[in-house]
């Protein structure tokens, strides 16, 4: 029960906190609404991962179609969550562009579900869950794509995403480290220590991420935590960043800095 419990717990939070922001939208700060979005695009990838790993619930192939979107893109929109956290101005398509490693990982690997068929990519994703998510040697160079687009592909791009936003905020934090009041646009006092709070909270959930990412990529991350302890950390953390978000406050003329 409390396994069940550890492994809905973060899917739960992002949907809470997608539905409470989506539905005062137009009253809404555009960082609220893009974490909405970034909520959204997270409780989908939690819930898949939570049926992946739930013992005796299978996960149909084509689940894949929506999580070869969501699961870069959730790193894509973090990115336009931090530009819309650090300063107000309008984007422009150069923002926008962050999103195409999302698109094009997603649109591929759709391509390839579609042209290898649903018996097939079936067939082939019950022997990868028998042989413990090793491929089986006599795949086919579709399947070999797929398989590898998914995987090493997916991971080393989302690595690569994770790190350069990492970056780009320990950069923000040494250029403005003696001059804190300018680090967040104009705002009410009560809204700029939201968004340290914000700041930090997204700094911790990107490690975690990267630590998740780098475990998946070269190590068994199950022998050193379980995997319900880290979907309970992760919906911990989810809770902390939706609250703070939810208590930003639009900007008024008298505000000023901490």
């Amino acid at each position: 029960m409390l396994q069940k419990l550890a492994l809905s717990f973060p899917c739960l939070v992002c949907f809470f906190w997608a539905i409470t922001l989506s539905i005062r939208w137009k009253k809404n700060l555009r960082t609220q609404n893009i974490w909405a979005v970034a909520s959204f695009l997270a409780a989908i990838n939690a819930f898949y991962w939570m049926r992946l790993y739930t013992p005796g619930l299978e996960v149909h192939s084509y689940t894949g179609m929506v999580i070869s979107f969501t699961n870069l893109g959730f790193y894509c929109v973090l990115y336009l969550f931090y530009f819309s956290l650090i300063d107000h101005r309008p984007f422009n398509w150069k923002h926008y562009l962050i999103l195409a490693p999302a698109v094009a990982h997603g649109t591929v690997n759709n391509a390839l579900i579609f042209i290898i068929g649903k018996e097939e990519l079936e067939a082939f994703m019950n022997a990868l869950t028998a042989n413990n998510w090793m491929p089986p040697e006599d795949m086919s160079f579709l399947l070999t794509v797929h398989y590898y687009l998914g995987s090493l592909i997916g991971i080393l791009t989302g690595l690569l995403l994770i790190n350069l936003l990492l970056i780009l905020i320990l950069v923000r934090v040494v250029a403005y480290r003696d001059k804190r009041k300018d680090f967040f646009p104009p705002a009410p006092n009560s809204s700029r220590r939201q968004s340290w709070a914000i700041l930090f909270g997204l700094s911790i959930l990107l490690v975690g991420m990267l630590c998740f990412l780098m475990g998946d990529f070269l190590y068994s991350i199950e022998n050193y935590i379980p995997f319900p302890v880290l979907f309970a950390l992760q919906g911990i953390l989810f809770f902390f960043l939706g609250y703070h978000v939810y208590f930003l406050e639009k900007p008024t003329p008298n505000a000023r800095p901490i």
